[in-house]
């Protein structure tokens, strides 16, 4: 979410002033958008986002709006709502911050910086049309900075196959 919308109004605190209604049509627009124009990518946000587009109930709707406007009043959009957003994984620092340490090293599970896994696919030979695998993929960070890599040659991620696999499915929405 931006910090600011196109008129300069701060996002945050209009949300903080929505109602559950208001909020679930705010992400439908917004990831119908994003839909839209990375349509390579639906089939990998579709678990997530799949309530939004399943008419959730008012009850679910409230719960959506709640974590937004917690993650709000965290400061998310200073990290997420700006350019820093292409050097941030939210997710893979969380889910890092939320687990014992023991239970990362029992599993030989260590967060890969996103700078790190950039300089990692930047000296890889990503080419168009062939397989990218990473079989610890946690949250995706090196899959995220091998398509930047990608881009930034002025090459399409699109023709990639992206195979990847993890031994822990914490980060993934649980299948229905």
């Amino acid at each position: 979410m931006p910090e600011k919308d196109s008129c300069g109004h701060i996002v945050s605190e209009s949300v903080l002033n929505w109602d559950a209604d208001t909020f679930h049509d705010f992400a439908r627009h917004t990831w119908s958008s994003v839909i839209r124009h990375r349509t390579e990518i639906t089939h990998l946000l579709y678990p997530m986002i799949a309530w939004i587009f399943d008419d959730p109930d008012r009850g679910v709707r409230g719960h959506a709006l709640a974590v937004a406007q917690a993650a709000l009043c965290a400061g998310q959009t200073h990290l997420t709502g700006t350019e820093r957003r292409f050097d941030v994984d939210l997710l893979g620092t969380v889910l890092t911050v939320l687990r014992p340490k023991s239970a990362l090293k029992a599993r030989g599970q260590f967060y890969t910086p996103g700078s790190v896994a950039k300089l990692l696919a930047g000296m890889s030979d990503i080419r168009e049309h062939s397989n990218v695998a990473d079989p610890m993929m946690g949250t995706g960070g090196m899959f995220r900075a091998a398509a930047e890599v990608i881009r930034e040659q002025g090459r399409d991620p699109r023709t990639i196959r992206w195979i990847g696999c993890d031994v822990d499915s914490s980060p993934w929405p649980a299948p229905p």
